[in-house]
């Protein structure tokens, strides 16, 4: 996990400083803003079914670029002819930046999705609220 761990003042101990240097401290504050979000939301049963099913259709996205890049690579391989091979280089470098883009966004689901998976658990193992009399 990009960052490891919330202390008692909502603080963020241990942020990952490659993700500060690649995306910028925004992003970060970003990233620090949604998990306080999530932390501080009461999820129900139903937002995680939604969230798992949203995975699973980014997980099989991923399976699909996957296997067109596959593809892609196959047929550039047997390609013979110099301009087609040119031509099918270009379009692997689409394939690869969309299946990169694809990947990604599949990261950032699967980290909610585990993300808000704990914090539910955490909170069906609280006692029942009570009301006082």
């Amino acid at each position: 996990m990009l960052i490891r761990k919330i202390n008692k003042n909502n603080e963020f101990e241990g942020v990952d400083e490659r993700l500060e240097e690649k995306y910028g401290p925004a992003y970060v504050q970003q990233l620090r803003d949604h998990l306080i979000h999530i932390e501080a939301k009461e999820i129900q049963y139903l937002e995680m079914k939604q969230m798992a099913e949203v995975l699973a259709r980014f997980r099989n996205r991923v399976r699909v670029m996957i296997h067109h890049y596959r593809r892609w690579k196959t047929d550039y391989e047997r390609e013979t002819d110099r301009i087609e091979k040119v031509y099918r280089a270009y379009e692997g470098i689409f394939v690869r930046r969309q299946l990169a883009d694809v990947w990604q966004l599949y990261l950032t689901v699967n980290r909610d999705y585990h993300e808000m998976r704990r914090v539910y658990l955490a909170n069906l193992r609280q006692p029942p609220h009570r009301r006082s009399a």
